[in-house]
């Protein structure tokens, strides 16, 4: 009896030992752009091109949000509007075929009344050499 239990549970090591999958270490963070803005003025989705400083529509209005993208894994990451930190409602895993994560887009919100003002976006890298990149949009 004892027999058939040791190559019970030795057929499920191997099986187990597998399907393990190993992962690679955290990416560095490389890339962080605010790609989008919405506002309640202007309700359609604005892309921001990645060295666009302006936006080319009037925004304003009691509601903002603010796409922004992460190209490798952060440990934390913000979004200011005039100063004013800005809530994060969304994150989405950017992934290979693979389903491998090697980034995050984010949906940042803002309420309250405005009329113009400059979002600053800060990320620090997970990983080695922990770097912090910003980016930086003004909003008409």
């Amino acid at each position: 009896m004892k027999s058939w239990i040791r190559i019970a549970v030795g057929v499920v090591s191997v099986i187990f030992a597998a399907t393990v999958a190993r992962s690679a270490p955290a990416p560095v963070l490389t890339r962080l752009d605010v790609i989008g803005v919405v506002s309640s003025k202007s309700p359609y989705y604005e892309n921001i091109s990645q060295y666009q400083m302006l936006t080319s529509r009037d925004h304003g209005g009691p509601e903002l949000y603010i796409e922004t993208v992460e190209i490798g894994y952060v440990s934390s990451s913000t979004v200011h509007y005039n100063g004013s930190l800005m809530q994060e409602k969304r994150a989405i895993p950017l992934t290979y075929s693979n389903g491998v994560v090697y980034g995050y887009k984010r949906l940042w919100y803002r309420k309250g009344s405005f009329t113009s003002g400059t979002v600053t976006c800060k990320a620090t890298s997970q990983a080695f050499p922990f770097r912090t990149l910003t980016d930086r949009l003004n909003v008409r």
